[in-house]
């Protein structure tokens, strides 16, 4: 989602909540959270590195013309992106219940169609120069000599926090550490042109992750109310078909774009309002029943309540739009064409999720509310 959506679709949330419960956020707590969702994209915390010759310090004073470069971003378009899909398409994961972005050992090389000449904007700005390729092709490519610096490795000087934070290697019994856990993540490229290694053959952290991690801090510190605003921004990418089926291209940038008109025209309609607010008033009065373990691609038809795990509300919000990926859009195997009714659903359960989770964010930090939802996200 574009940080257009993102501030729009935040706000409505905002708007949703002071509807059912008047005087819940100040002003000013309101626009952090705004202000955050939009800039969660930018986060500056995850550090890949450009191997020049041989592998060396990429921190080391005086540098030299072949000394390894650091970067946090490329070009114009900040690494942190790569921690915000959810890839139903691959099915269960090897890191987590379902894993983030990886070209190689994830969806993204999986029926590719879009030309990277062809996007109109986002990652094709700096692969558009790579004729005949597809989009995560050239972006797989352009990145194939570098590796994620992450803990465990050489003159790791917590350069790269996203990889701190995001790791949730205690759920599946696999590694004893979050260090054993992101050295298997982000294989290391020894030197230039290696296979099997790099950025091509990593799995980055799914995007419930970070609604994990920052939900649990705000629990922590229930005044940094600007800590929901990656939340949001989570549950909201998550509602992104091409999120959900781990890719890039696919006329992605396309129809982040399409959204923007479509929200822009749609969410100052009172009709669009009140479907959002039924939404969530049939969530937050749902009875609890049976919490969800793990959520497969048949929990898919169960209905969220308040008590669900915030983590829980953002892999169902990725089943939801993998299906759309599949079903109303066809895998973009025919390009794209802006499917109104399923615009219209996703984005509802967009609005409608991040303002369950303000609600629920809310009671959570008020006189006994901390009792009551502790240990909800799983961290606590």
């Amino acid at each position: 989602m574009n940080e257009k959506a993102h501030r729009l679709t935040t706000r409505l949330a905002l708007e949703v909540v002071a509807s059912l419960q008047p005087g819940s956020w100040s002003p000013a707590a309101e626009a952090a959270i705004v202000e955050e969702a939009a800039q969660t994209d930018y986060y500056q915390d995850l550090e890949f590195v450009n191997v020049r010759a041989q592998r060396d310090d990429p921190h080391a004073s005086g540098p030299r013309p072949d000394q390894d470069q650091a970067h946090t971003v490329t070009d114009f378009k900040s690494h942190t992106a790569f921690n915000h899909f959810l890839d139903i398409r691959k099915g269960p994961g090897r890191f987590d219940d379902y894993d983030g972005y990886s070209y190689r050992c994830g969806s993204a090389q999986q029926n590719e169609v879009q030309l990277a000449r062809d996007v109109s904007g986002g990652w094709g700005r700096w692969i558009a120069e790579l004729a005949g390729f597809k989009v995560d092709e050239g972006i797989a490519y352009w990145l194939n000599d570098e590796y994620v610096h992450v803990p465990g490795e050489k003159w790791y000087r917590r350069c790269s926090p996203a990889a701190e934070r995001y790791s949730c290697f205690r759920d599946l019994h696999v590694y004893d550490s979050s260090r054993a856990e992101t050295l298997a993540r982000f294989p290391l490229a020894q030197d230039a042109g290696e296979t099997g290694t790099g950025i091509p053959y990593s799995v980055f952290f799914p995007v419930d992750n970070l609604a994990r991690y920052w939900y649990a801090e705000f629990l922590k510190h229930p005044k940094q109310v600007k800590y929901l605003g990656p939340v949001m921004h989570a549950l909201q990418d998550a509602s992104i078909p091409h999120h959900a089926a781990g890719c890039m291209g696919n006329w992605h940038v396309e129809y982040e774009n399409a959204l923007d008109a479509f929200a822009e025209k749609h969410f100052p309609q009172p009709e669009f309002l009140e479907q959002v607010r039924t939404r969530v008033q049939q969530w937050r009065l749902r009875p609890v029943g049976r919490l969800p373990a793990r959520l497969t691609p048949r929990d898919g038809r169960r209905v969220p309540s308040l008590k669900w795990k915030v983590q829980d509300l953002v892999t169902w919000l990725a089943l939801q739009a993998h299906q759309a990926y599949v079903h109303a859009y066809g895998e973009f195997k025919n390009g794209f064409k802006a499917d109104v009714v399923s615009q219209n659903r996703l984005l509802t359960l967009a609005v409608a999720a991040s303002a369950l989770v303000l609600i629920k964010a809310r009671q959570s930090s008020s006189p006994g509310g901390r009792k009551l939802l502790r240990g909800e996200t799983g961290l606590v």
